[in-house]
């Protein structure tokens, strides 16, 4: 029985000394002494890392502000102190910076006095407060921050500014989006069949042709091609035409033009007039076209011909859908980030009451947004960006609070005054004691600004490049405003590091709709329709232009060596045929233009009429928004007929009679 015990009591008791001995190695030996020194370093760097990074964010300097703005406003006036230099600042690009979250765990002081508490990561502010209180800190005499709040506040109403959360699906966004993508695709093949067919038509020059042949005569005109050489395919059949064209050259000049010359004399001398009746400076006329023609014909007509196809050239790189696109979507992204919401020059009028823009900005809602993209240098023009405002558009992306501060922590990048001041502001007394509060690089706009005059927002301000640029609002103000959601009558601004979840908070969408409820859904359908005019239109502009200008080309080639003669028919023809060529781009071209201004004025009509409409009655707003866009199918079908009338035959006739004449 004992051995038996003893058989599995002795391993126990080695397995028991065992596992004890290890686990007093790990926790007392050297190697835990030098993981626990590893550790305790690590700590407390980690410990001193995160220190740092709380001293110098933007979080922290928002909070410090919005505990000084509570702080005076609060009703303890033994202990205020009054706002420093904000206490005379009309400018809300600076002011702004008071309106942050107040976190108590990062600045000491008072939070909640003015902003009401929604949560413990977000507080209201109603508008009608704001307004009511600002000039009552003790000191002030023109604190004014209504500039920033319903510049926000319009921004939400016309569609140029909008929040969602995190966890928003934005189904509706993909609805909207990969129809414009679709249609865009098409309008840009308009673009590059224009391209094409304007390559094609220099290829088939047929003035090329008789390149050679013309600057051997007049070698002056050596760049009546534009500067480009003949086209490749023509080098081996362009001997044939030179010594076509020089040989007709010289029977009309040794010929054709002695024979004219002597019946005219003949006339004058012996008849008193030239044969047929015609008179003697009829003929001389005569004579000096075709010596015109042989000498200087082909360099003009073919100058001016290439002329033509260079103007479709460059206007074909031009897509009007881009424009549209530009007007119609919003990159908020890049306004926020490299202007501040520098308005471009526009005002917005705002109906404090009503909660809602004025009917003169709604007019301008497309022009505002072209005006803004044009400003953050974006070319919608081009396919790359177009697709990338569109993805972003459809995934719902945000922009965030704190994107922003990086950002323009990377324009402070090797400044040593910008420590300093992370420190020196680190709590209410230091915002308050800012000595150059418009010139300094969190809370002042460097001479831009951001205002209300009871009835308009405006600024002043350009690009961020660097930490002293001019803008419309400050470092801490345009953190602030992208830490806030505005409503009609409120704001509700969130905690960027209570909030422990991107579900519970909102954030602004990085790429928008211009628009709010059926107007936008009317400006987006407005944009569809709009392109697939311009796609139409263009494709069947491009092709009539090719067909019917490769079809004159060879006449004008089988009628040039005859006119070379000296024959007035066959130079009236290709005088005549070339003017129709030429014709035939230009007007197109201008005719295609004519359109897309119209197609573009037609986005102001709705944005100016449906809009107020649909407020009001919202029927007869539907109704309106559908009859213009069938009035613009009615314009479009106009267009292809005036297309139809073929004005070139008209033109060509007249050139022929008075080539006659």
């Amino acid at each position: 029985m004992f051995s038996k015990i003893k058989t599995w009591l002795v391993p126990l008791f080695t397995l028991m000394v065992v596992v004890g001995l290890g686990v007093f190695l790990t926790f007392n030996g050297p190697t835990a002494d030098l993981d626990s020194r590893a550790n305790n370093n690590g700590s407390v760097q980690v410990s001193a890392a995160e220190d740092e990074a709380k001293e110098m964010s933007f979080y922290k300097l928002a909070s410090a502000g919005s505990v000084l703005f509570n702080k005076e406003l609060a009703p303890q006036a033994d202990e205020a102190k009054g706002l420093g230099q904000f206490q005379s600042q009309s400018n809300a690009g600076v002011t702004g910076g008071l309106l942050g979250f107040g976190d108590g765990n990062k600045t000491k002081g008072l939070t909640g006095f003015f902003n009401s508490l929604l949560s413990s990561s977000s507080a209201s502010m109603s508008y009608d407060s704001i307004g009511a209180v600002e000039n009552k800190a003790q000191g002030s005499n023109n604190l004014k921050t209504q500039g920033y709040i319903y510049l926000g506040a319009s921004l939400k109403d016309l569609g140029l500014d909008s929040t969602d959360t995190d966890g928003g699906l934005g189904f509706g966004r993909y609805l909207v989006g990969i129809p414009v993508i679709l249609v865009f695709l098409l309008s840009y093949l308009v673009t590059v069949f224009f391209t094409v067919t304007a390559t094609i038509l220099k290829w088939f020059n047929p003035f090329a042709l008789f390149y050679t042949a013309a600057t051997m005569l007049v070698p002056s005109t050596s760049g009546f091609l534009g500067g480009e050489s003949m086209p490749g395919w023509m080098n081996s059949i362009a001997p044939l035409f030179t010594n076509l064209y020089l040989g007709m050259k010289d029977i009309g000049l040794y010929f054709t033009i002695p024979v004219s010359v002597a019946l005219m004399l003949a006339g004058v001398l012996l008849f008193k007039k030239s044969p047929g009746g015609e008179g003697a400076w009829g003929r001389l006329k005569k004579i000096i076209l075709r010596l015109l023609f042989i000498f200087f014909g082909i360099p003009i007509l073919g100058s001016t011909y290439t002329m033509s196809l260079d103007m479709m050239s460059s206007y074909s790189a031009n897509n009007p859908a881009g424009d549209l696109i530009n007007k119609t979507f919003i990159d908020f992204k890049a306004w926020a980030q490299d202007n501040r919401l520098d308005l471009a020059g526009h005002r917005i009028s705002y109906d404090v009451g009503e909660g809602a823009a004025k009917g003169d900005t709604i007019n301008m809602t497309t022009a505002i947004t072209g005006d803004v993209n044009n400003r953050t240098g974006k070319n919608m023009g081009e396919l790359s960006t177009v697709m990338s405002t569109m993805m972003r558009y459809m995934s719902s992306e945000k922009y965030y609070a704190s994107d922003f501060e990086t950002y323009v922590k990377s324009k402070m990048i090797g400044d040593k005054d910008i420590g300093e001041k992370f420190k020196k502001y680190k709590d209410a007394d230091g915002i308050r004691d800012i000595e150059d509060l418009n010139n300094d690089p969190f809370f002042g706009t460097f001479g831009g600004g951001l205002y209300f005059d009871g009835d308009q927002v405006w600024n002043t301000g350009g690009r961020f490049d660097s930490k002293d640029s001019r803008v419309t609002m400050s470092a801490i103000a345009m953190y602030n405003y992208l830490s806030t959601k505005f409503d009609k009558t409120n704001l509700v601004v969130f905690s960027n590091e209570k909030a422990s979840s991107g579900l519970v908070r909102e954030h602004h969408l990085s790429v928008n709709l211009v628009g709010s409820g059926f107007q936008s859904f009317f400006i987006w359908l407005d944009l569809i329709m709009s392109m697939l005019v311009l796609i139409v239109i263009g494709f069947y502009y491009a092709i009539g232009i090719l067909i019917n200008n490769i079809s004159r080309m060879m006449q004008i080639v089988l009628a040039v060596p005859f006119a070379a003669v000296g024959m007035l028919s066959q130079i009236a023809k290709v005088v005549g045929y070339t003017a129709v060529m030429i014709a035939e781009v230009l007007i197109s071209m201008l005719v295609y233009s004519v359109a897309v201004s119209v197609i573009m004025d037609f986005n102001n009509i709705l944005t100016g009429v449906v809009r107020p409409l649909v407020d009001t009655i919202p029927v007869v707003g539907h109704i309106i928004s559908i009859l213009l866009i069938i009035i613009k199918v009615i314009l479009f079908i106009l267009v292809l007929q005036l297309r139809l009338l073929e004005l070139e035959v008209i033109l060509l006739k007249h050139l022929v009679t008075l080539l006659h004449k």
